[in-house]
């Protein structure tokens, strides 16, 4: 499946009905889907430490903001995606670093062949 993007949420949003994510100014989401029909996507947010789970649910669009790399990398080696949420990238590719907080993955972003969104392994 992949991300269509990297999103930052730039206003809290407490849920108004069931199917809604709730999300604090900062929150990094990766966004899904992007509806065509209203205002809403459906995105899945960042786990923080306390977090089990990574919580997916609607969000508006209007309350978040394409997030900035944190960085670059460079790959070492070659990576084929083991999940739909990975991705495959050859080696010595440009990396844009998003996210470096968990010690066993790295939310990059990488241009290719139409999934421009994944996490690496660190």
């Amino acid at each position: 499946m992949g991300f269509q993007g990297i999103y930052r949420a730039v206003y809290d949003y407490k849920p108004q009905s069931e199917g809604e994510l709730s999300m604090t100014e900062g929150d990094l989401l990766c966004v899904l889907e992007k509806s065509k029909e209203d205002d809403w996507w459906k995105a899945k947010k960042k786990a923080s430490a306390d977090d089990e789970d990574e919580p997916v649910g609607l969000v508006p669009n209007n309350y978040v903001e394409e997030a900035q790399p944190v960085g670059q990398a460079r790959s070492l080696y070659e990576y084929t995606r083991q999940t739909d949420e990975e991705l495959s990238f050859p080696e010595d590719a440009s990396l844009r670093v998003y996210d470096a907080s968990d010690p066993d993955w790295i939310l990059v972003g990488f241009e290719r062949y139409g999934q421009p969104w994944a996490r690496a392994g660190a």
